[in-house]
């Protein structure tokens, strides 16, 4: 049922960018210069207030984040920037973790490779503690169950960095 709703915001946001998977929403804004960027946040902000007012739907501000992407001068240029939901005023964030993927605020993908790191260095152990009471074919399909998707996941986001 929220499906129906939601799939319909994209509609109420037109000149955006709308990411829709199951009840995560990601709304991407770009602008010109900080101040532009601010105005159409805000409307946006509004509008969003607006459609779930509208749709008697609720938005949870506390899992809502404002996230700035640029250079680090952008970054520095957009300090003053924020956005307000209704009352609220959404948490800005450096890096947050979306699907799975670790984003940082200049998309570099560091957290993103030490996010995987951590995950992977403890099952490696674990597969190295079991090799002497596995055969080969039993440690492969484990490695490939285990680890192989941690790097193979949205690979093709961050498969061009250096």
């Amino acid at each position: 049922m929220v499906s129906i709703y939601i799939n319909s915001l994209s509609y109420a946001l037109n000149n955006l960018k709308v990411n829709l998977y199951a009840d995560d929403t990601a709304i991407t804004i770009t602008g010109n210069n900080p101040r532009e960027l601010n105005m159409t946040l805000s409307r946006t902000m509004e509008t969003l207030v607006n459609w779930f007012q509208c749709n008697r739907l609720s938005l949870y501000v506390d899992k809502s984040k404002l996230m700035l992407f640029g250079t680090k001068s952008q970054q520095h240029q957009m300090n003053a920037i924020t956005a307000t939901c209704g009352s609220f005023e959404l948490e800005r964030v450096r890096s947050y973790k979306y699907l799975r993927m670790k984003l940082d605020a200049q998309l570099n993908f560091s957290e993103h490779a030490q996010y995987i790191k951590s995950k992977t260095l403890g099952k490696i152990a674990v597969l190295g503690r079991m090799k002497n009471f596995v055969d080969y074919e039993t440690s492969l399909m484990l490695y490939k169950t285990l680890i192989l998707p941690l790097f193979n996941y949205c690979d093709v986001v961050y498969n061009c960095l250096n």
